[in-house]
């Protein structure tokens, strides 16, 4: 259903189906936008877009998928890029983009320099982080200090969160940010006031 499976499957999937990091193999340039809420707010709309994800668990061979699935608007993945999913280990098709502390935890563990890390002492400094803001930015910033690693938020839930290569963290130049907007504004993605609200806020912090 939009991009999201059924609210039974995705209770099933979340009781019982097994988490896995997942790369991104394939992504749709263009889709459909969708508003939860109010539309005034840029969090509250997501992409739903068809992309192939390889998913990698750690006790089977990794399975690629093939499916529509919805990404927050201002962090859609690329080619390359890591996503946590919960699937159903009898059905790989029935798939979910996971979007918990846990799902953050099974991303940052396979950051390349962190692997092997304790998912649960993961889990648990996320959580210590979404629980101190609810600020995206400062989020990323307290769980770069915490892990080393490069953290980008842009939702205040874990499914707005991506992960690089263990560095020190860097501030996204504003030109680059203004760059990934109006590309969005240019496939449809953002409205107009949309845009311009985001440009102001990009070049308040400038």
């Amino acid at each position: 259903m939009l991009g999201k499976p059924s609210r039974r499957t995705e209770k099933k999937l979340e009781e019982k189906g097994k988490r896995a990091p997942a790369v991104v193999v394939e992504i749709a340039e263009k889709g459909m936008s969708v508003t939860t809420g109010s539309g005034q707010l840029v969090a509250n709309t997501e992409v739903m877009l068809k992309a192939k994800v390889r998913v990698e668990p750690e006790d089977e061979p990794a399975f690629e998928v093939e499916e529509r699935f919805r990404f927050p608007q201002l962090s859609i993945p690329s080619v390359g890029s890591r996503v946590a999913v919960i699937y159903d280990p009898s059905d790989h098709d029935k798939i979910m983009i996971d979007r918990s502390a846990a799902g953050a935890a099974v991303q940052l563990g396979n950051v390349p320099g962190m692997q092997g890390m304790d998912l649960q002492d993961v889990m648990s400094k996320v959580k210590e982080a979404q629980s101190q803001t609810q600020d995206p930015q400062e989020m990323g910033r307290i769980l770069a200090q915490e892990f080393g690693a490069n953290v980008n938020v842009q939702q205040q839930d874990s499914s707005g969160m991506t992960f690089g290569a263990p560095a020190a963290p860097q501030e996204e130049d504003p030109v680059d940010k203004l760059a990934k907007l109006a590309d969005l504004k240019e496939k449809g993605l953002l409205t107009d006031a949309e845009f311009e609200s985001q440009k102001a806020r990009i070049l308040g912090e400038s």
